[in-house]
């Protein structure tokens, strides 16, 4: 059972599965904690997305400049396009975390928010984890592709799912 379950096809779902989990709960912080924003604060996440897309423009399917700048209009647009293909999961991420550092929220969720898709020295991020098995042949994924990194994933997943329900519970 072991070994049918560790094997890439089983991990290439559990990984698409377990960020698409943790998208919906990026999306989750973003509507509890963007109401509670001065608007002052609300306006440095417009144009920290703006300035996001703007960078990433070539790639990315949403425009900055197609953003509204008004506070209400912006707010509505994420609530609506938030977990569409307009953003991928690492602007998600990105913005999400945006949003808890304005808020204020506890630098250890933060700081664990932050290992979902930043590298360690030792290991690839839960994203990167995630690209690899999304974009990579079954060939290529075989030579990294052990028990240890199925044990990995599986923490991460856990550990990034447990640190965004803290988040969220703490937002209640």
């Amino acid at each position: 059972l072991l070994v049918r379950e560790q094997t890439i096809k089983q991990v290439r779902g559990l990984l698409m599965e377990g960020v698409s989990e943790i998208d919906t709960q990026f999306n989750e912080i973003f509507r509890k904690v963007w109401q509670k924003l001065s608007e002052e604060k609300q306006v440095e996440i417009v144009k920290y997305l703006q300035d996001i897309l703007n960078k990433r423009a070539k790639s990315t399917s949403s425009k900055a400049d197609k953003l509204p700048d008004d506070i209400e209009g912006f707010g509505a647009h994420i609530l609506e396009h938030f977990l569409t293909a307009s953003y991928d999961t690492y602007t998600r991420w990105r913005l999400t975390k945006k949003v808890l550092e304005l808020a204020g929220h506890a630098e250890k969720d933060v700081a664990e928010l932050k290992k979902f898709a930043v590298l360690t020295e030792d290991k690839k991020s839960l994203n990167d984890l995630r690209n690899d098995y999304a974009h990579k042949s079954r060939k290529l994924l075989d030579e990294e592709h052990n028990d240890a990194r199925c044990v990995e994933i599986r923490k991460a997943i856990r550990s990034q799912n447990a640190n965004i329900d803290a988040i969220l519970g703490s937002e209640t």
